[in-house]
């Protein structure tokens, strides 16, 4: 009769010891954004009697793509007058995207490149989401097939989804 009292005693120990150490305390889930990506506002300017007016602008069926890089296409919609989520390489210091603002023209002068040199900065943001990398613009370079010209507004690059960096006009 004691060796089953024993047996029964060391079953229930043993039972106690694996539900308390399966009781681990959850992870917080990760509730913020982590990805820092760039935001660009598309205008077109306008002759007025005041000078040159910069008004929202719609592209037609644009594609936005990052040259040399096997995810080839990030954007494809039609009619926006911003281009968000751009995201900048963490492993370069430089990322270059083409930009074909009506996709039923096919000629080769119908893209435009923009080029941004940037630097990286590791950033922590909480014990659930990690680490994310922010970055710095420094400078930029464009191509004008259709673009007018391109205008750095803020340089630096988080994970706020409201701050518009860059400005295209056509």
């Amino acid at each position: 009769m004691t060796d089953i009292r024993r047996f029964y005693t060391l079953i229930a120990a043993v039972f106690i010891s694996v539900c308390w150490l399966s009781c681990d305390r959850q992870k917080d889930p990760c509730l913020q954004p982590v990805r820092a990506s760039l935001h660009i506002g598309v205008y077109k300017t306008v002759e007025s009697d005041t000078g040159i007016v910069a008004l929202d602008s719609l592209l037609p069926n644009v594609i936005v793509g990052v040259v040399d890089s096997p995810a080839y296409f990030m954007y494809a919609v039609k009619n926006v007058n911003k281009i968000d989520s751009v995201v900048l390489s963490p492993m370069k210091d430089s990322t270059s995207i083409f930009i074909q603002a009506d996709s039923a023209r096919t000629s080769v002068f119908d893209k435009d490149t923009i080029t941004f040199y940037y630097t990286r900065n590791l950033h922590f943001i909480s014990n659930a989401c990690g680490y994310t990398t922010y970055y710095t613009i420094s400078d930029l370079k464009y191509t004008v097939n259709n673009i007018d010209s391109v205008k750095l507004i803020n340089g630096n690059v988080s994970t706020d989804a409201n701050i518009e960096h860059v400005k295209i006009y056509y």
